[in-house]
């Protein structure tokens, strides 16, 4: 009986406290806002690879397989382009030089996802495919942010007002304030698939976008 009786006067003193007539503290808050969209744009990875006896027979071939593949896509304005790491390196046995096989990347991104099946086919003759990611635009994801940080603003003084009422404080002065926008938080849908498999079935998903927002308040209690 003494314990529950300690404890409650534990908990019900710093209230007093505060409560007391010219007393002040601050309150840390936090809130946050979501929204899901569906993805909008594609982003493909390819990978043109080789194998030969000298390193001037890989590079040939890899160049010639990215050649290829840049001129089937070059007169298609709704995509972009972007040719990635270039290796070439030695395979041994043993101890022994037995071959030497080099790989080049090449990354595609796309916002027309219902073309998506047939470009895939197309580049897939030339080279194989590694991975897809869905995702959203970052002009999207711009407008989204913007609408989400008056949300979750709101959101924050909301519960600064819950918060005053419940301490009984008289007024809730903002001194700090902290927005964070996380642009990159959902998760990403990936396919990997071999280099003779057909395109695969398209369903582009959707994305969680968050910003959260966090502030210290000053309460007065007069």
């Amino acid at each position: 009986m003494k314990n529950i009786l300690l404890t409650f006067l534990l908990c019900t003193l710093p209230f007093t406290l505060w409560a007391e007539p010219g007393h002040q503290h601050t309150v840390t808050l936090s809130a946050t806002a979501s929204q899901s969209i569906k993805n909008d744009t594609a982003i493909i990875h390819f990978a043109a690879q080789a194998q030969g006896q000298t390193p001037a027979e890989v590079i040939a071939s890899i160049n010639q397989q990215m050649k290829q593949a840049l001129e089937a896509l070059e007169d298609n304005k709704q995509i972009q382009l972007q040719t990635g790491t270039y290796s070439v390196y030695p395979v041994y046995e043993k101890n022994r030089l037995i071959m030497w096989r080099g790989r080049q990347t090449l990354s595609l991104q796309t916002q027309n996802i219902k073309e998506l099946p047939d470009l895939l086919a197309q580049v897939q003759e030339i080279l194989p495919y590694q991975s897809i990611l869905f995702t959203v635009s970052q002009t999207k994801q711009q407008q989204i942010i913007n609408t989400l940080i008056t949300k979750a603003i709101q959101n924050l003084k909301e519960r600064a007002r819950l918060a005053m009422k419940s301490f009984g404080a008289k007024q809730a002065l903002p001194l700090t304030t902290n927005i964070q926008t996380h642009p990159n938080s959902y998760l990403p849908i990936y396919r990997t698939l071999a280099a003779k498999d057909s395109a695969p079935g398209i369903k582009a998903g959707q994305s969680k976008i968050n910003v959260s927002v966090s502030g210290q308040f000053l309460f007065l209690y007069q």
